[in-house]
């Protein structure tokens, strides 16, 4: 029972902080703008926090192996709900400039390198000790939950802006982190907190011995790497036709209750799913509704929200069934640094999208970039795909046909995917995952 609650409590705390985070993303360049008078320094926030994020594998390195329990968590959190108020304090003694705006993306951004990989792999060790296997559909929970929040924030963050304004949206985040942190006192030490301590290693040795894994990070920052084209294009292509709300409602409405609706459906079935084959069909579904959006344009708004939503389903699949093999393929402190790791990777592809997706875009037009990159997304896919089967020949083409249950005691690997990684089995009875 301890350790439900202590699960329950992570994952409730992690949806607190979630939500708050999103809500607040919409004020924050609000606040800047309106406190600096300067455009440039509306993105300044969100740049400095990828700063921490994308040198994490470095400098965070001892610091992870010390988020083991609730304290520590809490502490990191705490730190985060600080980073938040430098901004709102600020404004209000009216000394808001553009050092405060940088230091408080560097406090919040470092904080969340440490708690968001912190929470995922404690909420997983929990749960892993509730029930052998656990981790399996309580990290597919732990998915659903965000997949909710990157529906609501948005919408929850514009209606906070147009009735109580920017900047309390911001004492809110950080009274949400602060009742995050209280509540984070109460769960305890992991239960793999006395794991040998010749286990922890680095982020790469910890994925590079997960090969679906890595195959699945490979399709995953792709998508993440060309995500752009969504995001940006659509706003392109909106703005060509006068009526961009239009467009965007379609789009984001479809893809926000596909992503939900995926999620839900993922979290029932994800133990009786092959994880490398879920991932696969995900991402190439995904990039083929990519291809489709670009090839419908503008011309049906309807057409655009069912291919969104048909997005949205095939992204909370794929999301799931990575978060799934890398719960399942480690634990304790190599569990955190793979979700580090995850976490650098999707950060880092989507930074390096953004910058150089605006000029791709005003170079090729939205609808061509959509087609290409939908295209490029499969194509990878499909890629590792092939590069699986040429290494494991024989075991390959049983694995994909394989639709047999994932138990509670199956393992999709060897002790942390030794040789045989990826290849499905039957739970041996008495069996456990390693």
């Amino acid at each position: 029972m301890r350790h439900t609650t202590a699960a329950v409590t992570i994952l409730a705390t992690s949806f607190l902080t979630e939500i708050g985070a999103r809500v607040s993303a919409l004020a924050l360049p609000l606040v800047a703008l309106q406190g600096t008078g300067s455009v440039a320094a509306t993105g300044l926030v969100g740049g400095m926090i990828g700063i921490p994020m994308l040198t994490s594998p470095w400098w965070a390195r001892a610091l992870r192996r010390r988020i083991d329990g609730g304290r520590a968590l809490a502490l990191v959190v705490l730190v985060q709900a600080l980073g938040v108020l430098i901004v709102p304090v600020s404004m209000l003694v009216g000394e808001l400039e553009l050092w405060s705006l940088a230091a408080s993306g560097l406090v919040v951004g470092a904080a969340a390198a440490l708690g968001g990989p912190g929470q995922d792999s404690l909420l997983a060790d929990f749960a892993d000790a509730i029930s052998p296997g656990g981790s399996v559909r309580m990290m597919a929970t732990r998915e659903l939950t965000r997949r909710i929040t990157v529906a609501l924030g948005p919408t929850l963050g514009a209606l906070g802006v147009q009735f109580v304004g920017a900047a309390p949206l911001l004492w809110l985040e950080a009274a949400a982190l602060g009742t995050a942190a209280v509540a984070l006192l109460l769960v305890p030490y992991s239960p793999m907190r006395h794991e040998p301590k010749s286990v922890g290693r680095s982020i790469l040795a910890v994925i590079r011995r997960q090969p679906d894994l890595v195959r699945g990070l490979i399709m995953r920052g792709t998508l993440s790497l060309l995500w752009f084209s969504f995001s940006l294009g659509l706003v392109v292509m909106g703005d060509a036709t006068g009526e961009p709300g239009l467009l965007l409602t379609a789009a984001n409405g479809g893809y926000g209750l596909g992503t939900i609706v995926g999620a839900g459906v993922a979290v029932a079935a994800v133990r009786r799913l092959p994880l490398y084959a879920t991932m696969l069909v995900s991402f190439v579904g995904l990039g083929l509704c990519f291809a489709g959006l670009g090839a419908v344009g503008t011309s049906s708004y309807l057409a655009v929200s069912v291919v969104s939503a048909c997005g949205g389903v095939f992204m909370a699949f794929g999301a799931t069934a990575t978060v799934t093999e890398l719960s399942r393929g480690s634990q304790g402190a190599e569990r955190r640094a793979a979700f580090t790791g995850q976490a650098v990777v999707l950060e880092s592809t989507l930074a390096v999208g953004l910058i150089a997706g605006g000029a791709v875009i005003a170079t090729f037009g939205p609808e061509a970039t959509l087609v290409t990159c939908g295209l490029a997304v499969a194509g990878v896919s499909v890629g590792t795909a092939l590069e699986r089967r040429l290494r494991h020949p024989a075991v390959e083409s049983r694995s994909l046909r394989q639709q047999s249950p994932l138990t509670t005691g199956a393992s999709c690997s060897g002790p942390h995917g030794a040789p045989g990684a990826g290849v499905l089995r039957r739970a041996r009875p008495g069996s456990r995952p390693r």
